[in-house]
């Protein structure tokens, strides 16, 4: 019985400094798996959109540092330049600059903090990324939101300490309950990439989120052509001016 205790003894020694060493390599170790116990999504990656071609006869335009394949038909909107109509007069394609939105909002509510609705401050949020080697993506816009469902694995926490955990834990409470209000797809394009995402606006309406590759700048493009074929089109004909 007493060699029996010894070796016991042993075991459990050798099991404990292997778990040390795991620790001090991997110290947000539990923080995963705690993670990858508690929610279900933090799997999933935003799929591939199915790009179609314009045809021939689509004229091509520029709209707010964006270029774009649209039907001969649409002409450049009489109420905004950011915004392009159809042989009905109606709006089809609106572009929006996040900056200048978020410009607008903070001039309709001076108190406006993007971080109100965090548990962490922009201080802690650059810390993260700045340990994780990513580009800072902040809360204001959809950059967070996309960097979350698309770009951030259960795993990227191993290595965390301290406030990046915390940080951590909450983006991945966002991942997971970022696919219950929208779905979304994603293309690469000439000069960066764009998400599309329905069920924000409905009517048929699609998102375009693009983000530039070469200044993080982000734009938001609106279409809401009825024609399924037509919105696939003009959506998959999308890219920053001057590339290409």
């Amino acid at each position: 019985m007493r060699r029996v205790k010894i070796i016991g003894t042993a075991v459990s020694a050798v099991l404990l400094a292997a778990a040390a060493v795991i620790l001090i390599w991997f110290p947000g170790l539990f923080t995963c798996l705690h993670m990858k116990w508690k929610y279900d999504n933090l799997d999933r990656k935003v799929p591939q959109y199915e790009t179609q071609s314009a045809p021939a006869d689509f004229q091509q335009l520029e709209l707010r540092g964006l270029r774009i394949s649209v039907p001969a038909d649409y002409a450049p909107s009489k109420k905004s330049n950011s915004a392009l109509s159809g042989p009905d007069g109606k709006t089809r394609v609106f572009v929006t600059a996040t900056a200048e939105a978020l410009e607008l909002v903070s001039d309709l509510n001076p108190e406006y903090d993007p971080f109100a609705a965090y548990d962490f401050t922009e201080a802690a949020l650059r810390q993260y990324f700045q340990t994780v080697g990513r580009p800072y993506r902040g809360p204001a816009g959809s950059a967070l939101l996309f960097y979350c469902k698309d770009r951030l694995s259960v795993w990227d926490g191993l290595r965390l300490r301290g406030s990046d955990r915390a940080v951590f834990a909450e983006l991945c409470e966002i991942k997971n309950g970022s696919w219950d209000y929208e779905e979304s797809e994603k293309m690469t394009i000439p000069g960066g990439i764009a998400y599309i995402s329905s069920g924000m606006l409905g009517g048929g309406a699609q998102t375009v989120s693009i983000f530039s590759e070469t200044d993080g700048k982000q734009r938001m493009v609106t279409v809401t052509e009825p024609d399924e074929q037509l919105k696939r089109q003009i959506i998959s004909s999308l890219s920053f001016s001057g590339t290409g």
